[in-house]
């Protein structure tokens, strides 16, 4: 279920300890990390939320940073704390649904993640773009550098086709 991230501080808190984990090397890349998130009490500059399952232990985190000028969303962060895939891509759908209202959005991530398939196809069920590649542009937890894919979306694309997802 996605339920506001700010009625999950405390487990979502002891979630991101993983962060530091091998598995999540190219989710946390800086050499710095701050091992509680900055939960907002508002959603003036960022969507926060959790996705939780039936034993309301959370599954997932999703967090847009949300520019209401330009009404885009300038990115986004995802992390799926299990291998509850089922549970975490319904949540992970709705909450790309709740950015539906924004004009454009638009993410990255680091070429070499798991994830970057996935994204690839999200990008594309949801008629966007890949916008480009910066070469050796962030610092993974093992040193490395490594490139980063830029994506783009636009509402209108959104819009037609997220219907369908």
């Amino acid at each position: 279920m996605l339920e506001p991230a700010y009625y999950h501080q405390e487990q979502l808190h002891k979630q991101c300890q993983k962060f530091l984990r091998p598995k999540y090397k190219y989710l946390n890349v800086s050499s710095f990390f701050n091992f509680k998130l900055e939960i907002k009490e508002e959603s003036w500059n960022k969507e926060q939320w959790v996705s939780t399952n039936d034993k309301n232990e959370i599954v997932g985190y999703f967090c847009a940073t949300l520019d209401r000028d330009t009404r885009n969303v300038s990115s986004l962060f995802i992390a799926n704390f299990t291998d509850n895939s089922k549970t975490f891509g319904v949540d992970l759908w709705r909450f790309i649904k709740t950015l539906k209202r924004y004009r454009m959005i638009y993410w990255q991530v680091t070429i070499g993640n798991p994830i970057e398939k996935s994204y690839d196809k999200i990008c594309k069920r949801l008629g966007g773009k890949i916008v480009g590649i910066s070469k050796n542009n962030v610092r993974a937890l093992d040193g490395k550098l490594y490139d980063v894919k830029s994506y783009e979306v636009e509402n209108k694309e959104y819009s037609k086709n997220y219907e369908g997802c």
